[in-house]
């Protein structure tokens, strides 16, 4: 039971770590290109 928890947690952490570096960028990467001056803001 304690292992099934700790497998599932792991899982979620890792899904919300690769969610967070890959498809969050995504979706901020508006901001990040008129930082870089690359975009008409």
């Amino acid at each position: 039971m304690i292992q099934k928890v700790l497998v599932g947690a792991a899982l979620l952490i890792a899904v919300g770590f690769l969610v967070y570096k890959y498809i969050l960028p995504k979706k901020s990467k508006a901001g990040k290109d008129c930082g870089n001056g690359s975009c008409g803001c």
